[in-house]
């Protein structure tokens, strides 16, 4: 696996926010078939290409990047929205002195964590099939980190 620098680690990062959810229907030549005969495509490739594109068939390596980044944003939306509803919940209990109900809710969330955990591990045992095939040339995915999405849902939900 390829290490990046810290800034091409930036610049990966900072195109990854621009791209977003994969969707570039807003831009110039949204739906119309990219042009594979030209200098970026070597030679021996071109046939290849124009095959697949006539044919409508999809490198398994793109879907199942496109199926990595719709699994990992479903994930992040519901760390997210799973870290609002507990800090509001939280903070209800306390504000009511429900000691009681407010271990419930703990414990309901460390529930959620090991589940999320070990989704993530999941997630990234796809992440590492998916960077084998890829093109040398590509830059390989990073691993999701548990902890980090943790603390950044958290933090985001007012903690």
């Amino acid at each position: 696996m390829n290490k990046l620098s810290k800034w091409d680690r930036i610049a990966d990062q900072g195109a990854r926010q621009l791209i977003g959810d994969g969707d570039v229907s807003h831009l110039p030549g949204a739906g119309k078939r990219l042009s594979l005969d030209d200098e970026h495509v070597p030679r021996e490739l071109r046939a290849a290409y124009k095959i697949m594109a006539d044919n409508e068939v999809v490198p398994d390596w793109i879907a199942a990047g496109k199926a990595l980044n719709q699994q990992e944003r479903k994930l992040r939306e519901r760390l997210n929205a799973r870290a609002r509803r507990f800090r509001q919940d939280i903070k209800v209990a306390q504000s009511r002195g429900e000691a009681h109900r407010q271990a419930r809710i703990e414990a309901g969330w460390r529930r959620f964590t090991a589940e999320l955990r070990e989704e993530i591990e999941r997630f990234n045992r796809e992440a590492l099939v998916y960077n084998l095939k890829l093109p040398p040339s590509l830059p390989k995915r990073e691993h999701l980190r548990a902890d980090k999405l943790l603390e950044r849902a958290l933090k985001d939900a007012g903690g």
